[in-house]
């Protein structure tokens, strides 16, 4: 993990290279670091890296849109595990026999994560560097938080579809990187 500041008259932009989301403590602990970094030095925008992010755990990713998410969407849905009928109807014996899970635990209100704001900081803009690398929790991370802002475009920027409907994706040929600028 690497972060930095860059200032550019009143706007302060927050810049964090995350290539995991492996939900250990220690990595939890340095992303707080890091964010407490970032709101004690007033940032107001943020540029995630995620090149090269293979993904990993969700409660990871859940921490990380929590601290980024604006407050005043907290209690609101983050996501949900949709589960076929069988198991959401409680038609699981062997599960419930071999790992002593309950009925009710495929049902949708069982399933869905949502927002809780960790944390003051306070963002007028946020972008995400990706390639054909990013995958998994960072994609998860991404559709999380760009139903939040409004996605802008970029001066010479192609807007293409991805084939995961993990889009719009904003895809600027001169850096070979992905951008989905989110503005409030």
């Amino acid at each position: 993990m690497y972060s930095s500041v860059f200032t550019n008259g009143a706007k302060k932009t927050g810049y964090l290279v995350f290539n995991t989301f492996l939900g250990t403590t220690a990595a939890s602990n340095e992303l707080i670091t890091v964010f407490n970094s970032f709101i004690s030095q007033g940032v107001n925008e943020l540029i995630i890296d995620l090149r090269n992010n293979l993904g990993g755990s969700t409660a990871m990713q859940d921490f990380l849109a929590n601290i980024i998410v604006p407050a005043a969407r907290t209690g609101q849905t983050m996501y949900r595990y949709e589960f076929n009928q069988q198991l959401q109807q409680d038609n699981f014996p062997l599960l419930k026999k071999k790992f002593g899970w309950s009925n009710g635990a495929f049902k949708p209100a069982n399933n869905t994560e949502t927002f809780v704001k960790n944390g003051t900081l306070a963002l007028s803009r946020i972008f995400f560097i990706v390639t054909d690398n990013t995958a998994s929790s960072s994609e998860l991370l991404i559709n999380n938080l760009k139903r939040l802002w409004m996605l802008s475009s970029l001066e010479k920027a192609t807007l293409m579809v991805s084939l995961l409907d993990f889009s719009p994706l904003i895809y600027l040929t001169r850096c070979l990187c992905t951008l989905f600028p989110l503005e409030l």
